[in-house]
């Protein structure tokens, strides 16, 4: 199974979260990056999830989600790039995920370590009641079988 860790605590972070934990994911498998104390503190409670900074939750994902406000984007994914390139080549590969507003897969693709897989998904509203529906877009690097585990 994936080791997932989301990037962004908020709204979208935090329906995601709820959303993997109810279908199946078990939090053992699960990282939280949130930097807003009380979130932290809230999300960790809630879903006995473990929140750290970024570098500590990409080190040891499989799929990254990056779910923060486009404004934080740009500091973001400079952390993240710094941590997938100290990645041992003969690790398990980081498939990066965005769910920010408006930034495009070639944006990522740009900053993280050359032929990094990203994806974009667009979520809509419902899904922080577990109703909506999203849809997926692969990048230039992405292949079927990671827009098949995304999807999944």
């Amino acid at each position: 199974m994936s080791r997932i860790a989301i990037v962004g605590g908020g709204n979208i972070g935090e329906a995601l979260l709820a959303g993997l934990l109810r279908s199946g994911r078990q939090v053992k498998d699960m990282v939280i990056a949130e930097r807003v104390p009380a979130r932290a503190s809230y999300l960790s409670e809630k879903y006995s999830v473990l929140v750290t900074g970024v570098h500590e939750a990409v080190e040891n994902a499989n799929i990254v989600v990056i779910a923060v406000k486009p404004s934080d984007v740009e500091s973001v994914t400079a952390e993240i790039a710094e941590e997938a390139a100290k990645a041992d080549p003969d690790s398990t590969e980081h498939v990066f995920v965005s769910v920010a507003a408006g930034v495009a897969t070639a944006y990522y693709e740009a900053k993280l370590p050359a032929g990094s897989p990203v994806l974009r998904v667009m979520p809509n509203a419902p899904m922080l009641v577990g109703a909506g529906v999203s849809a997926i877009a692969k990048g230039r690097f992405a292949t079927g079988d990671h827009l098949k585990e995304v999807a999944a």
